[in-house]
C-alpha cells in the first residue's frame, strides 16, 4: 500500500506540473516556439547520417618534410589508396571561374601546358619516352593470392641514398622505399626478374620504377619499360625489368662508359666553384654529342657518353652523373615541352636552376635554356609525374651570367651604349659596396632599381664567376637600413657581360 501511495503521489505531481506548463505556454507563446525548436534540434542531431552522403576526412600525414596526401583510385575499387605528393588549390579568375593550382609537395607550381610555346630553332629536339608498363594477370590461388617459384632475388637491405642527390627515393613511403632499394639491388645484379618484396598494388609500381630510374643514371642498361604479374587482388606478384644490349657484355661496357666519364671529370674537376664545374660539363657535352632522334638506346647515358648521338634523355641522364660524380646535386626532371621531354635541375649555394642541355645544343642558342628558374621556363617546360615534386628553382646568382652567340645584337655591347666611360667603372669589391650603400640612402623607403658597371676581373678573382657574393649585399645594405632607420630590405640583382671584360650589375630594391 506505501509503494502504490508513492507512486500516486509522484503522478500528481507530474500531472500538477504538466498543467502549470500548459497555462504558462497559453499566457505566453513565445515558451511554445522555443520548445519546438528545441525538441526540432535534438532530433536533427539523433538521426544518423546517410552513410553514401558523409565525408571522409584523411588527415594529413609528413614524412621527412614531404606532405603526403592519400586518395582512393576511382578506376578500381579493389585497390589500396594511392599516394599522391600533388597538392591543388582553387583560385578565381577575373571572369570568376575555378581554376585548379596543382603544386608538387616542395612548392613548385605546374604551369598550363596550354601555354607551352616552343621555339622553332629547339623544335623536335625531345625524345623522352615515359615509363611503360606491360601488366598481366597471374592465376591466383584460393583467397586470390598466388605462390611464384622466384625469389626476391637482391633485397637492398643495408643500402641507403642521400636525399640530396637521390630525390626520388625520399618521395616514396616506407614501404615504396624498401621496394625501391630491392629493384635498385636486382638492377645493378642484373636479375631481371623477382618477387617484390613489398605487397604493393600494381598501380603504384610505376612510380616506384620511375623513381629508381629517375635518381640512377648509372645504371644505364636499365631500359623505360617492365612487366607486372598481378594476382586476383592487384598485388603485384612479380616483376620482370627490361634492360638494354648492354646488359650482355656489361664488363666492356662499364669500362667504356667509365673511361669516358673520367676523362671529362678530369678536364672540370679542378676547376674553383661548382658553377664553374657545372659550366664546363654543359659545354663539353654540346661539343662531344650529336642529337639524333632515332639514336640507340637513347634513354641512357651510355647513348651520350659513349655513342655520343642521343636524345634529351640522353642529354639529361649524362649530365645528371657527371655533376653527380663531381659532388654537385643534380637531377632528372621529366614533362612536356610541346611533346615528352627530359631536362635537369642543378643545386648551386644559393638554390635551384633548370638546365636544358639538348636545347642548348643549337647553334647561336648555347646558353638560352642555361641556369633559368622556373618562371623563365614557364612558357616552354612543365614538369609532370614525380618531378612535380623536385624543389623550384628560384636562383638568381648563377642566372644569366653566360652569353649565347647568337644574342650579341640583343644585348648592351660597350660602356658607350650606356653612356658611361671608363671613370665610371667599379674596380673592387668595397667600391660597389660603397656604391650601392649611397643609392640606398639616396632612394630611402620603397621600390627602386639602380645600375652600376663592375670590371670583370674583380669577380673572377673574388667568385670565380661572374657573381656577387651574399657577403657584399649584406654589407651594403646592412649600413644604409642603419643609417635610414629601415626595418626590412630585400635586394634581388641580375649581371650582363659587356665588351671589354664589363659587367652590367642591376639591382632591384625593396626597403621599409
Amino acid at each position: 500500500m506505501k509503494i502504490l501511495k508513492r507512486i500516486l503521489a509522484v503522478i500528481g505531481i507530474i500531472a500538477a506540473l504538466l498543467c502549470a506548463l500548459i497555462l504558462l505556454c497559453a499566457m505566453n507563446p513565445n515558451i511554445t516556439e522555443k520548445l519546438a525548436n528545441l525538441v526540432s534540434q535534438n532530433e536533427q542531431q539523433a538521426e544518423p547520417e546517410d552513410s553514401a552522403n558523409q565525408e571522409v576526412k584523411v588527415p594529413e600525414e609528413t614524412r621527412e618534410g614531404i606532405p603526403v596526401a592519400e586518395k582512393k583510385d576511382d578506376t578500381d575499387s579493389s585497390q589500396s589508396e594511392q599516394i599522391s605528393n600533388v597538392s591543388t588549390d582553387s583560385m578565381t579568375s577575373n571572369t570568376d571561374e575555378q581554376t585548379e593550382v596543382i603544386r608538387g609537395s616542395s612548392g613548385y607550381e605546374v604551369p598550363s601546358e596550354a601555354d607551352v610555346v616552343v621555339p622553332e630553332a629547339v623544335n623536335g629536339k625531345a625524345g623522352y619516352q615515359p615509363m611503360t608498363e606491360k601488366s598481366e594477370e597471374l592465376p591466383g590461388a584460393e583467397g586470390g593470392e598466388y605462390t611464384s617459384d622466384l625469389g626476391y632475388g637482391e633485397t637492398g637491405d643495408g643500402l641507403s641514398f642521400d636525399a640530396a642527390f637521390y630525390p626520388y627515393y625520399h618521395m616514396l613511403d616506407a614501404k615504396g622505399q624498401h621496394l625501391y632499394r630491392q629493384i635498385y639491388a636486382n638492377a645493378s645484379a642484373l636479375n631481371e626478374a623477382f618477387v617484390p618484396i613489398e605487397a604493393v598494388p600494381s598501380s603504384e609500381i610505376r612510380d616506384i620504377i620511375c623513381a629508381v630510374y629517375n635518381d640512377h643514371p648509372e645504371l644505364f642498361w636499365l631500359n623505360t619499360a617492365y612487366v607486372c604479374k598481378y594476382d586476383k587482388n592487384r598485388i603485384c606478384a612479380e616483376l620482370e625489368l627490361d634492360f638494354n644490349e648492354t646488359a650482355d657484355e656489361l664488363d666492356s661496357a662499364s669500362a667504356e662508359f667509365n673511361n669516358t666519364v673520367n676523362n671529362i671529370l678530369t678536364q672540370v674537376q679542378n676547376l674553383g666553384s661548382n658553377y664553374e664545374k657545372e659550366k664546363m660539363v654543359h659545354d663539353l657535352l654540346i661539343d662531344k654529342i650529336t642529337y639524333l632522334s632515332n639514336a640507340k638506346m637513347s634513354q641512357s647515358a651510355y647513348s651520350a657518353l659513349v655513342n655520343e648521338e642521343t636524345v634529351c634523355a640522353g642529354y639529361a641522364r649524362a649530365y645528371q652523373y657527371l655533376l653527380q660524380k663531381l659532388g654537385i646535386p643534380c637531377y632528372y626532371c621529366t614533362g612536356f615541352a610541346g611533346e615528352d621531354h627530359a631536362w635537369n635541375i642543378v643545386a648551386l649555394d644559393d638554390g635551384y636552376y633548370n638546365v636544358d642541355v639538348t636545347w642548348d645544343d643549337t647553334p647561336g642558342g648555347e646558353y638560352d635554356y642555361f641556369n633559368k628558374t622556373d618562371q623563365d621556363y614557364a612558357d616552354t617546360h612543365v614538369r609532370r609525374e614525380l618531378s612535380i615534386n623536385l624543389p623550384p628553382c628560384n636562383g638568381q646568382r648563377y642566372r644569366n651570367l653566360e652569353q649565347s652567340a647568337g644574342t650579341e645584337d640583343k644585348t648592351l655591347e660597350s660602356l658607350e651604349d650606356l653612356r658611361l666611360s671608363e671613370a665610371d667603372v667599379l674596380h673592387s669589391m668595397q667600391e660597389l659596396s660603397d656604391y650601392g650603400y649611397n643609392q640606398m640612402v639616396q632612394h630611402g623607403f620603397g621600390r627602386y632599381s639602380f645600375s652600376c658597371v663592375l670590371d670583370a676581373a674583380v669577380l673572377k678573382q673574388e667568385s670565380g664567376s661572374y657573381a656577387i657574393d651574399d657577403s657584399v649585399l649584406q654589407d651594403f645594405a646592412g649600413r644604409a637600413m642603419e643609417t635610414i632607420g629601415a626595418q626590412e630590405w630585400h635586394v634581388e640583382w641580375e649581371a650582363e657581360l659587356l665588351q671589354g671584360e664589363r659587367v652590367l650589375f642591376t639591382f632591384d630594391v625593396e626597403t621599409r
